[in-house]
């Protein structure tokens, strides 16, 4: 089953429909010219890549300026570009001049395929003008427009062409070109055709993030290392109740987290200790709860005094690397730099793809050293505006990797949605779209780990700064308060086959009180280091089945704090401008949806939390330096105002 499809007028309909069939039938249509698949026991592990960080070998026109540029486009509100998709988050493109293309001399494998985003035109843009594909040998003429398929004598033929539509709220669907019959030293050309109404258009137009796929290096076995590796997965506003996400007779939402969950130590009662971002990563990469690392806000960095799990790894020798994918948690705003070589940032944010090929460039191309990587994922953050097919409502039929051709099912009723919450820009089923994206890039990462060995020696850390209210409470798209669906995250650790004799055994199930600083120890013992004096996280192992007795978690601002048992949460938000009030003690077995509060009925339990939490808020370190806010712009504090953060 598959979405309706949303085509501009196409050229070359025989192709497009041997293409189709090609999607729709996972290779199954040899009467398309696709070459067959690799055969058994000559498997090949997939590699890409990225044209728009890959200069082309030839551009038409030639001079100055060229009509093609390659960049990290920013498809936000804010950028002078013409594009509004994305919901701000950045991809890499490749922006060309109507009338210009570029050639690119590239070394296919087997079961080649190009595939690109057509970003369209800006509104009220009157347009006729196509986005063209060309392919063959390298080094041949090009044969007529409109042939089909590449000749048997490798000449460069029109393999797609269509319409640019003018864009939507929504990004486009990512396309797929079959280049399979190709193999070797080929010749590929995008180029942007003019029509009948050249004058109409913009000045540019863009091909998103296209990129060149293909098998073409052996599937690895495991590389055998002394020292394990790490990657952190930290994403941003990924409730617990999402993975696994299923309808009455729909599909999974997330397939690729879904298999991770079955592979994986995953705590089931884990906690955030902040609900927002910077503070609580800083909580996950210290060990220490905000009362004792002292930042609460977000434009305020870590003091370098402060120890880092990236340090720590640093010093013991491992290579450290960081794709950070939101502007506000950059290194000289969070001051979470610390420990690693390497930082990859946004200018705003980026999206989940872009992390993803961040990150297979870094490690593609690095050495024997074990490594530790931290990708962080900001998609499920408002604006909720995720890419087609996603936004209406499909998710990939289980899992492709970096395949070409992902069948769809859908995750809920197909069709658009508008914004619920306008001034932030969200609605729960556009959310639910968000991680059904972020989930088929992480599907990607997974399958390009895999084939390469490396998952064999491999730690996977998945866990979420904190989660999201969607109409819970009476809050919708923010994560204000320490109400469960912001505070209750999904935390998840898979051992490597390399590994997996060393785990220490578990006398049950993992639903015991957790919280996410607990990772710090937890990673810093399987290194074979030992945690700082003094932190408040504990390896994840030591605590058992039975987890922790109790949980704390700080509110952004310093506007309260709450401790939370395996039944009651007590909640002090009196300092909070618009929540606060008298605390609340909230009975989780009797009311889960924290709608009533039960201190009339439980007074004595409330008293006890109540000094519980009062001895906790005041048993800090000495030692605790200054935390000094960050020289922060006008534009950081414009987008943290957009984002709801600040009034």
């Amino acid at each position: 089953m598959g979405p309706p499809l949303k085509e501009s007028k196409i050229r070359l309909l025989q192709q497009r429909v041997c293409l189709a069939l090609t999607i729709l039938l996972a290779g199954l249509a040899p009467a398309c010219g696709r070459a067959p698949s690799t055969p058994p026991g000559e498997a090949l592990a997939w590699s890409q890549v990225r044209l728009a960080t890959t200069e082309p070998t030839i551009i038409e026109p030639g001079g100055t300026p060229p009509g093609v540029r390659l960049a990290d486009t920013s498809l936000g509100q804010a950028q002078p570009l013409p594009n509004r998709n994305w919901g701000g988050r950045e991809i890499n493109a490749v922006e060309m001049a109507v009338g210009a293309s570029a050639t690119w001399r590239l070394e296919l494998g087997r079961d080649a395929y190009l595939s690109f985003i057509p970003l369209g035109l800006p509104g009220g843009a009157e347009c006729e003008a196509e986005y063209v594909v060309r392919a063959g040998k390298a080094g041949t003429s090009v044969t007529p427009e409109g042939s089909g398929a590449t000749a048997p004598d490798g000449s460069s033929r029109e393999l797609h062409a269509e319409e640019a539509a003018r864009a939507g709220r929504m990004a486009a669907a990512r396309r797929e070109i079959d280049l399979s019959s190709l193999s070797g030293s080929i010749d590929l050309t995008l180029a942007v055709r003019a029509g009948n109404a050249a004058a109409g258009c913009p000045a540019a137009l863009r091909w998103g993030n296209p990129r060149v796929v293909s098998r073409t290096a052996p599937v690895a076995g495991s590389p055998g290392r002394g020292r394990p590796n790490f990657i952190v997965l930290g994403i941003d506003t990924l409730r617990a109740d999402r993975l696994g996400r299923q309808r009455p007779g729909l599909a999974s939402l997330t397939p690729a987290m879904d298999r991770l969950v079955a592979e994986s130590d995953t705590w089931t009662r884990a906690f955030s200790t902040f609900n927002n971002t910077n503070p609580s990563f800083i909580s996950i990469f210290t060990g220490l709860y905000g009362k004792n690392h002292g930042i609460y806000d977000l434009r305020t960095p870590l003091p370098e005094e402060r120890r880092t799990l990236a340090e720590e790894l640093d010093d013991g020798g491992y290579d450290t690397f960081a794709v950070i994918a939101a502007r506000h948690l950059s290194p000289r705003i969070s001051g979470l730099g610390q420990g690693f070589d390497t930082v990859v940032t946004p200018q705003r944010y980026f999206a989940a793809e872009t992390v993803v090929d961040e990150a297979m460039a870094w490690l593609g191309g690095r050495g024997e050293e074990p490594f530790f990587t931290w990708l962080h994922f900001y998609d499920p953050h408002t604006p909720t505006m995720p890419p087609d097919p996603f936004a209406e409502g499909w998710t990939a039929a289980g899992l492709r990797g970096m395949a070409p051709g992902p069948r769809w099912d859908p995750f809920r009723p197909t069709g658009p949605r508008d914004f619920q919450e306008r001034r932030l820009g969200g609605h729960p089923d556009l959310y639910d779209g968000e991680v059904a994206y972020l989930d088929r890039q992480i599907d990607r990462l997974l399958d390009f780990l895999g084939q390469r060995g490396w998952l064999a020696d491999t730690f996977i850390v998945l866990v979420a700064d904190h989660g999201e209210s969607l109409g819970e409470n009476g809050i919708l798209h923010s994560h204000a308060g320490l109400f469960e669906p912001t505070v209750h995250v999904p935390m998840l650790l898979r051992w490597p086959d390399n590994w997996k004799h060393r785990r220490p055994a578990v006398d049950g199930p993992l639903d015991g009180l957790v919280q996410t600083l607990d990772l710090h120890p937890t990673l810093l013992r399987i290194a074979g280091l030992n945690p700082a004096e003094g932190i408040d996280g504990v390896d994840l192992y030591r605590l058992g089945a039975a987890g922790r007795p109790a949980v704390f978690m700080e509110h952004a601002n310093g506007f309260g704090a709450a401790v939370r048992t395996r039944r009651f949460k007590y909640v002090d938000l009196r300092d909070h401008p618009r929540l606060g009030g008298p605390p609340q003690l909230y009975d989780l077995a009797a009311d889960p949806g924290e709608a009533a509060d039960a201190r009339g009925t439980a007074a004595a339990e409330a008293a006890r939390l109540a000094e519980v939490l009062r001895r906790w808020r005041q048993d800090t370190r000495g030692d605790a330096p200054t935390a000094l806010p960050a020289d922060v712009g006008q534009e950081d504090l414009d987008q943290l105002r957009a984002l709801g953060y600040l009034r």
